[in-house]
């Protein structure tokens, strides 16, 4: 199965989505942790959780997460509202704006980079990525996750590296 090629996603939608946002959402070190994110938990590939489950678009954000983040942390920071504002479609309720997390990419971002900047830990370099991979694991997917920290490593460090990076 194909999917997005790490590097455009990184390209055309990561940089642009965090720059939209800027300062102090956009740093070298949120924009790995988010590409990070996306290739572990879809492997840039899926749309929709497999099993069934909730979780929407390549950052498999949860409907619950996502509302949570635009009521709790989205609110109280201008520039993140301004985000939502600029990338969401026009919406009729909470299931239809959790839909969009399906297709709309910035949109993802923006939620995604609300999740971690709800944590009050200090980032991890971007080039750290062992640092990142268990920042994603604590506050992302969680000691609930079934996602591993290795794996996040692995998977981001395939991806930037050698001749497609």
């Amino acid at each position: 199965m194909t999917g997005i090629v790490p590097r455009e996603y990184w390209t055309y939608v990561v940089v642009p989505t965090l720059a939209r946002i800027g300062h102090p959402f956009d740093t070298a070190s949120a924009g790995m942790l988010i590409l990070g994110t996306a290739l572990a938990e879809s492997g840039l590939k899926h749309l929709r959780q497999l099993g069934g489950g909730p979780a929407r678009g390549p950052l498999q954000i949860e409907p619950a997460t996502a509302w949570d983040m635009v009521e709790r942390v989205i609110a109280a920071e201008p520039a993140l509202m301004h985000g939502v504002e600029t990338f969401a479609a026009p919406f009729i309720d909470r299931d239809d704006f959790a839909d969009q997390l399906h297709w709309n990419l910035a949109l993802g971002v923006v939620i995604a980079r609300a999740k971690y900047w709800s944590d009050p830990h200090r980032l991890p370099g971007p080039d750290d990525f062992e640092g990142l991979a268990n920042y994603w694991k604590r506050v992302y997917n969680t000691s609930a996750g079934t996602g591993r920290a290795s794996y996040f490593h692995h998977v981001l460090r395939a991806a930037t590296q050698g001749d497609v990076w």
